[in-house]
C-alpha cells in the first residue's frame, strides 16, 4: 500500500516512508497479540478457580493450548505462567485418577 511520500512530491512513497508504514502495522499487530495473550491469561486464571474434580479431556486440551500460546506471546507481569503449568499438571493428575 503506497501513499504519497512526505519526502517527495511523487505518487509513491520512498522506501523510508514504506518502512515506517510497515513498522506501524507491525506495532499494531504486536499490541493485538499482547492484548489477546492478556485476555487469555485472565480467562485461564478464572478457569483455575473453577471447582472441578473431574476435568474433561477437552478442558485439559484447551488449557494446554492456551498455555503454549501464552508461553510464546504473554509479555505481561500480572500472571506467573508457572501457576498455569502447575494447574495443568494438577488437571492431568485428576483426570488420570478417575
Amino acid at each position: 500500500m503506497s501513499s504519497a511520500c512526505v519526502c517527495h512530491i511523487e505518487n509513491e512513497a520512498c522506501w523510508w516512508c514504506e518502512l515506517g508504514i510497515a513498522q506501524k502495522k507491525i506495532d499494531e499487530q504486536e499490541k493485538t497479540i499482547n492484548k489477546s495473550a492478556s485476555v487469555m491469561a485472565e480467562l485461564m486464571f478464572a478457569f483455575m478457580g473453577k471447582d472441578e474434580d473431574f476435568p474433561h479431556s477437552f478442558e485439559i486440551n484447551v488449557f494446554e493450548e492456551a498455555l503454549l500460546y501464552l508461553q510464546e506471546h504473554y509479555m505481561g507481569e500480572k500472571f506467573n505462567l508457572s501457576s498455569f503449568e502447575d494447574h495443568l499438571n494438577q488437571m492431568n493428575r485428576s483426570a488420570h485418577k478417575n
